[in-house]
């Protein structure tokens, strides 16, 4: 839990001393990525296989509790849940995500500008 919140504080730094955060998720089956953007505030989901591309814009992010964020749109509805338990995955490669999200029903995982993927071992 210590860890949880130190690196949620460290994000924040990050996040607040940067001009802009930007985030990519990935999902599969379907497979979906979503780019956001903090500055722009739009939520961009392609869908792989049929090269479907659908711009959603003013998109918020907020803090829902300690290292759980939170995408809305402009009527406060929630888009996606992002959780910092550097657990997420896009379900078929060996990557960790610093993030898991929760998008539509779908589970996945997130990177952003600040805290990059890695290949497990």
């Amino acid at each position: 839990m210590k860890n949880l919140i130190i690196l949620t504080f460290a994000f924040l730094f990050v996040v607040g001393s940067a001009k802009a955060e930007s985030f990519k998720c990935t999902f599969t089956e379907p497979f979906i990525d979503l780019k956001y953007d903090t500055e722009t505030q739009n939520l961009l989901e392609k869908e792989a296989i049929v090269g479907k591309e659908t711009v959603l814009e003013g998109v918020s992010l907020s803090i829902l509790a300690g290292g759980i964020f939170q995408l809305k749109d402009k009527s406060d509805k929630q888009i996606a849940t992002l959780t910092l338990n550097n657990n997420g995955s896009d379900g078929m490669s060996n990557t960790l995500y610093p993030f898991q999200v929760e998008y539509k029903g779908l589970v996945g995982g997130c990177s952003s500008s600040a805290l990059k993927a890695v290949k497990a071992e």
